[in-house]
């Protein structure tokens, strides 16, 4: 998708490194990359600023005491909402099916930002365009995991935020 802009965030230093390399291997210009978290970039945007976030398998913290940590919660879809176009999309893929009950919960909660826009059964099994197919998803099908992507739209104004 050579006419729009994507910036990366990932704080690991093999997975910056591994991205540099298929950004210079496919002579990329229009990629960024943020060496850390991705929550950090989010809150130096201007709200209504974006019109695509891809959520591509997070880190699922398995334990209990570990949820708190996990991307999908409260704050941070608060906060890509507040970052997204009206209109907007919200793309989120995990194989990890304790993180996938987790994420479906999340988003029940925010219906009032967000709308799902999976439109058939067993849709969330199928890349739309423009979806990546990222290496996660390779090893989760090479196991015998699926991958399950969801795809919400960002829904009315871009609440200003104090």
């Amino acid at each position: 998708m050579p006419d729009h802009g994507f910036i990366g965030c990932e704080p690991f230093l093999n997975g910056v490194a591994q991205a540099l390399t298929h950004i210079r291997d496919q002579k990329l210009a229009n990629v960024r990359l943020w060496t850390g978290d991705g929550l950090d970039v989010l809150r130096r945007l201007p709200d209504g600023s974006l019109t695509m976030v891809y959520l591509l398998h997070p880190d699922p913290w398995p334990k209990a005491r570990h949820a708190k940590r996990r991307m999908m919660n409260d704050g941070p879809v608060d906060l890509i909402a507040a970052k997204m176009k009206a209109g907007g999309e919200f793309r989120v893929a995990t194989d990890d099916p304790t993180y996938l009950d987790w994420l479906l919960m999340i988003m029940q909660r925010h219906v009032g930002q967000f709308e799902w826009v999976n439109n058939k059964p067993g849709e969330w099994l199928e890349y739309p365009s423009g979806w990546p197919e990222t290496r996660y998803a390779a090893k989760a099908r090479r196991q015998g995991r699926t991958p399950h992507q969801f795809r919400y739209r960002r829904l009315g104004e871009v609440a200003q935020r104090s």
